[in-house]
Formats: C-alpha cells, sequence, structure tokens
C-alpha cells in the first residue's frame, strides 16, 4: 500500500509528537533520580545550673587546739579554722561574730569546748589547755650548816650555786623536813629540792651555838663556831677554814 504525500506528512507528525513526550518524559524520570533534598539542623547548647541544694555542700572544719597555761586566746577566726579558704570575707567576719570561747579557762589545764555558728549551725571543737613547759636543767645544792639558834631559810636560792630563772625556781619543790624535825639537835641531815620529777639531795648541819670568846678572834661572816671541835666551820662545806687568813678557802 503506497500512502499519499498527505498521510505521510499526518505520520510524521505524530511520530515527532511521540518522540517529544517520551523524551519529556525520560528526563522528567531523571530530574526525580537526582533531588537533593536540603535540610537544615540546629544543635541548641543549653547550660543548665545545678541548684543550691544540689550542690555540694562545703563545710568548715575545726581544729583540736593546744596552748600553754597564761596563754591569750587568738581573735582571729582563721585560727580556729582547718579550712579558712573556702570563706569570702564577708564570712570570716560573721563567723568572727559566733566565736565563743567563753568555757575555756586559760588558768587552769584542762581540756575545754569552743564553738562557732557557721550556716545557722553551731560546730564545736575543743581547746586543750598545758601545764607550760619548763626548760630541762641541772644544778648543784650547797651543804648548809646552821646553830641550832639560827633560823631555816626557805628561799630556794638560798640552797643552790647557779642563778637560775624566776620560772624554774617557782616549779621546784623544797623539802626541809627532815631539819625541821631537828633543827634543836646539832647533827647532820638531809634536805631536798624536786624539779621535773628528779630530786636532788643536799647535807644541811646543825651545830652548836658559836662561842666567839673561845677563839681569838670572830670567825668570818661565811663560817660558824664549832662548839665540838673547837674552830670555825665554813658554812660551805666545799670550802675549808684557813687559820693562818682567817677565811674560806675552796678545798
Amino acid at each position: 500500500m503506497k500512502l499519499s504525500i498527505r498521510d505521510l506528512k499526518y505520520l510524521s507528525l505524530v511520530i515527532a509528537i511521540w518522540a517529544i513526550a517520551l523524551i519529556c518524559v525520560g528526563k522528567g524520570m531523571d530530574n526525580n533520580d537526582n533531588v537533593i533534598v536540603k535540610n537544615n539542623y540546629s544543635i541548641k547548647i543549653t547550660t543548665s545550673q545545678k541548684s543550691t541544694a544540689q550542690q555540694k555542700t562545703v563545710d568548715i572544719i575545726l581544729k583540736k587546739l593546744e596552748i600553754e597555761m597564761n596563754t591569750p586566746l587568738s581573735i582571729n577566726v582563721k585560727d580556729y579554722i582547718e579550712n579558712p579558704e573556702i570563706l569570702s570575707d564577708l564570712q570570716i567576719k560573721q563567723l568572727s561574730d559566733t566565736l565563743d570561747t567563753s568555757e575555756v579557762n586559760i588558768n587552769q589545764p584542762g581540756t575545754y569546748k569552743y564553738s562557732i555558728i557557721y550556716k545557722k549551725k553551731k560546730r564545736t571543737s575543743t581547746i586543750t589547755v598545758k601545764e607550760k613547759e619548763i626548760p630541762n636543767i641541772t644544778f648543784t645544792l650547797k651543804s648548809k650548816v646552821m646553830p641550832i639558834t639560827g633560823t631555816i631559810s626557805k628561799n630556794k636560792k638560798d640552797y643552790i650555786y647557779e642563778t637560775l630563772d624566776e620560772e624554774v625556781y617557782q616549779n621546784m619543790i623544797l623539802d626541809l623536813r627532815d631539819v625541821e624535825e631537828h633543827e634543836s639537835t646539832p647533827g647532820k641531815y638531809k634536805y631536798s629540792i624536786t624539779y621535773k620529777d628528779t630530786i636532788y639531795y643536799g647535807d644541811y648541819e646543825i651545830v652548836e651555838d658559836v662561842i666567839t670568846s673561845r677563839i681569838n678572834s670572830t670567825c668570818p661572816s661565811d663560817a660558824i663556831y664549832d662548839t665540838v671541835n673547837k674552830k670555825c666551820v665554813c658554812n660551805d662545806q666545799n670550802m675549808n677554814y684557813d687559820e693562818n687568813s682567817k677565811t674560806c678557802k675552796q678545798a
């Protein structure tokens, strides 16, 4: 069958239309396969603060103190707290107003309580008052000689060769009981001085009254007359009486 020119034109038009349609459909499908979807994401960062109740509570730590007797108590509240660095200046001032050491007796050895109020709560600790430490020393006791009409000295300085601090003398115990019991009976007796639990012993001789008329001259001030041996005897038994010079000399 031979198509006319008119039919050929019509057929060519139909084929062209279909071709265009197919091309359009194909492009549309390609476009669908290459769709790029852009999504915008945002991250919101928020900082949450714990409430006061949730925050870790920092507390003060009070010291256990030791002081010597008669040592004045500090009025600086920082001296009573182990960790004052956690406190502001305002808190330090507030704590100073609550420091209570009224129970502490610095004149009496013992352990006492003190307190500080922090965050409306009373904190307590202790202050121990100790006897004052006295120095370790050694000393030498004199040998004493006294007539039966003499007076027994109670002054500790009269029995010790060395010159010591007043604090040391105050912490000595002088025991003259043996001498006092025999003060009217000539003879040699013992006395003692106790210092820091150490006992030192010395000799104490009681002799007859001095009779100066039995010798050509009186005894010097640092000696007395021994009526038994009829001679001057030095008060210090570490010295001897020299008849020639009429003085007491180092033995």
